[in-house]
């Protein structure tokens, strides 16, 4: 097939330092496939309209982007997660962790350990003595006896109450709660990452996979490349909280974006699982990303909360006041890029009349937008 017999949709899609997806060609017409994935997990698209593609099985719709000379430069799936064509040229690919069927007698052990430390639900220390690794049985208890986690680099978090101090995707990963997920590998990463040494933003991803030849998992981590090279590594002893699903609701979304689980209310922990970087199979497979983006980012918003003459407290954001200068209005709205390139969600207005007039930036989109902002507002003023 000559380039010009090429398929437009077909290409890979995704932000720098990450997989994304392929869209492919086969005999069968257009998948998408997911990089590392086995070539049998590919799902096949059918057309659904103009540059419109369904899933199979009805789980989502793909939309593609045309520029304005008509080329397809960008797709957004069930109309949230938008993913550009890849800027580069290797990116990495996923690592796959297939499915590991145990025996009886490691089942049985699951089992039993659950009894003596879990069960009771009193929050204690899973006293771990098995010889298979410690994420297999994070697997079990959240398939076979369908309980949370959430990992953190804190060993003693006796109720955790619901906030928010990182902005998702989806508006309802940035609402204040007790967040969780129902993958142990997932929170595993981040228990064992160290926070206090990280700097910029932390890619987790994980997708799972079907096809013919078996299932499985696929996974993407990367922090920022200056984190990661440091040296010891910027990896540390946490801890695994094993939670009820009581009171969680699961986030709407196409994977990776629906394995998140929230609570509004406070939540006691069932038990407890100490792990260290020894502990994490997927210790060899994380990346160092490029991190300008999330830094720039990070120095706009500090500069005009620095800078604002004025910080109007509302009930699910904020509004800033800025005297006109030279280059604000640009630094403005390149700060709104950013979040909406980022977060589609949050609500921006810039109202920027002829100077000597003072520039207003709202955001507004939830509490937990307010639970980020709170602590940068916080520094701002007390550096005035």
């Amino acid at each position: 097939m000559g380039e010009a017999d090429r398929s437009p949709y077909a290409g890979r899609y995704g932000q720098a330092g990450s997989p994304g997806l392929s869209i492919v060609e086969s005999p069968r017409g257009l998948e998408l496939i997911m990089p590392g994935a086995p070539a049998d997990a590919a799902t096949p698209l059918a057309p659904a309209g103009d540059d419109r593609f369904q899933l199979a099985g009805g789980s989502a719709t793909l939309g593609f982007s045309r520029d304005a000379r008509g080329n397809v430069v960008a797709l957004s799936i069930g109309g949230g997660l938008e993913l550009e064509r890849h800027p580069e040229e290797n990116p990495p690919d996923y690592a796959v962790v297939p499915h590991r069927a145990h025996d009886p007698a490691t089942l049985d052990a699951f089992e039993q350990l659950y009894l003596r430390d879990v069960a009771a639900g009193d929050g204690r220390v899973v006293e771990y003595d098995l010889a298979v690794p410690r994420s297999d049985f994070l697997d079990w208890v959240c398939s076979s006896k369908k309980l949370l986690v959430h990992g953190s680099n804190a060993h003693d978090i006796a109720v955790f109450v619901p906030r928010r101090q990182t902005l998702g995707r989806l508006q309802g990963q940035s609402d204040s709660a007790v967040s969780a997920c129902g993958d142990g590998l997932w929170a595993m990463a981040y228990a064992i990452i160290d926070r206090a040494r990280m700097r910029g933003a932390f890619h987790n991803t994980m997708i799972p996979y079907a096809g013919p030849s078996g299932r499985g998992r696929l996974y993407h981590l990367s922090i920022a490349r200056e984190t990661l090279e440091q040296s010891p590594p910027p990896f540390t002893e946490g801890t695994v909280y094993l939670l009820s699903r009581e009171g969680f609701s699961r986030l709407s979304g196409p994977p990776p974006l629906n394995l998140e689980w929230s609570c509004p209310t406070e939540t006691r922990p069932l038990a407890r699982l100490r792990v260290g970087p020894r502990d994490y199979p997927l210790l060899g497979s994380i990346h160092g990303h490029d991190d300008r983006f999330a830094r720039r980012f990070l120095a706009l918003r500090d500069a005009m909360l620095r800078e604002a003459r004025e910080i109007t407290d509302l009930a699910d954001g904020y509004m800033l006041i800025l005297d006109p200068r030279p280059g604000l209005t640009r630094d403005v709205f390149a700060l709104c890029e950013s979040l909406r390139r980022a977060f589609a969600w949050i609500d921006l207005h810039v109202h920027a009349p002829p100077p000597p007039a003072p520039v207003e930036l709202t955001l507004r989109g939830s509490s937990g937008l307010r639970d980020v902002l709170d602590a940068a507002i916080r520094a701002a003023r007390a550096n005035r």
